[in-house]
């Protein structure tokens, strides 16, 4: 995520000094708006797209929760508590929903702004080892 986060910093900038880049500029500023709720959660009092309202919680908050319920089976001598694995449960079901809107951005957003950057004569945005679209 951080490093789609720097490209489309990067795509952002470029574009920000084109004329007649204003769609493919707006599409890149909601693709950043995105990544960032999925991972550090909506901005507060922010005006959210309905795409975002989706995400209640963040990769960062469900990542922290999982090691505090980590830490309290890890440092008892017995089996979990009912209330740790329902604490698991629900971050895990958190987390999928997460992944799902990751897998869905990087599936589908990313390779329609990868075609609007390659039309603008920009580079499209690698994550890994291939173009998201180029598959």
């Amino acid at each position: 995520a951080r490093d789609l986060q720097k490209e489309l910093q990067d795509r952002h900038n470029r574009l920000a000094g084109m004329t007649g880049a204003q769609s493919t500029l707006a599409a890149v500023q909601a693709l950043q708006d995105e990544v960032t709720a999925i991972t550090n959660g909506p901005k507060p009092g922010g005006t959210e797209k309905a795409a975002h309202k989706a995400v209640t919680a963040s990769l960062t908050e469900v990542h922290g929760r999982l090691g505090r319920v980590e830490g309290i089976v890890e440092s008892a001598d017995q089996a979990p508590t009912i209330t740790a694995e329902a604490l698991f449960k629900e971050n895990s079901q958190a987390l999928d929903q997460l992944l799902a809107q990751w897998n869905a951005l990087k599936g589908t957003k990313l390779p329609a702004l990868n075609q609007q950057l390659s039309s603008a004569g920009l580079p499209v945005i690698v994550i890994g080892n291939r173009p998201e679209g180029n598959r």
